[in-house]
């Protein structure tokens, strides 16, 4: 079962990346799991449906449409040969108000019990992580708040202060290439991406 904490610690040795074998950090990203090991082999760990950089990360639900058309993300453990896992690890549905909720899945991929997290729109395009209780619903104030960031398909993501507001540097940094690609990298303690990426990000 996913453990969430909300204590994250910047990374400031390039050499530190994440542990293959035993971490997902796209579940970190959005669920705030417990950090990597710093002496893994840098590979990335997971791979996920994206839009394009164009898009936003977690598009809103258009009102003139009778059926919800904002797509399901799947999430991919990835071996150290770069190839996804027949079934996925979390599943990120859309759900109602603009939300959506991240749910851990079964041994055939199938989402369980309730949502682990749930994800909200914030102010001026951001986002905002939740963790939910025993019934899947959002508690106390967001633990994670995701903010574009200055160039084109790149997004910040902040830890937040027991009040729910986000800290002055970012934890982590998503940046997407012209294939729509997303790659996640830790910072430093400036709010800097460093090092190889800890998690990848793929349209399917």
């Amino acid at each position: 079962m996913l453990t969430l904490s909300a204590t994250t610690t910047h990374a400031e040795d390039e050499t530190k990346v994440t542990d293959t074998t035993t971490t997902d950090t796209y579940r970190s990203l959005w669920t705030d799991e417990s950090e990597s090991d710093p002496f893994a082999t840098s590979t990335p760990v997971s791979a996920f449906t994206s839009p394009l950089s164009k898009d936003p990360l977690l598009p809103k639900r258009n009102p003139d449409d009778i059926i919800d058309q904002r797509p399901t993300r799947k999430v991919y453990d990835v071996d150290n040969r770069g190839d996804r896992e027949l079934y996925p690890d979390l599943i990120i549905e859309p759900s109602v108000y603009d939300r959506y909720e991240v749910y851990e899945t079964d041994r055939d991929g199938l989402a369980v019990e309730e949502p682990k997290a749930v994800i909200k729109h914030g102010l001026r395009g951001s986002y905002e992580v939740y963790k939910t209780d025993r019934y899947g619903m959002a508690v106390d104030e967001p633990h994670l708040v995701i903010k574009e960031g200055v160039y084109d398909g790149e997004y910040k993501v902040y830890e937040t202060d027991r009040y729910g507001m986000p800290e002055d540097t970012p934890s982590k940094v998503i940046k997407t290439d012209r294939l729509g690609r997303q790659e996640v990298y830790r910072t430093d303690r400036y709010g800097m991406p460093i090092g190889d990426p800890i998690d990848e990000q793929i349209i399917e």
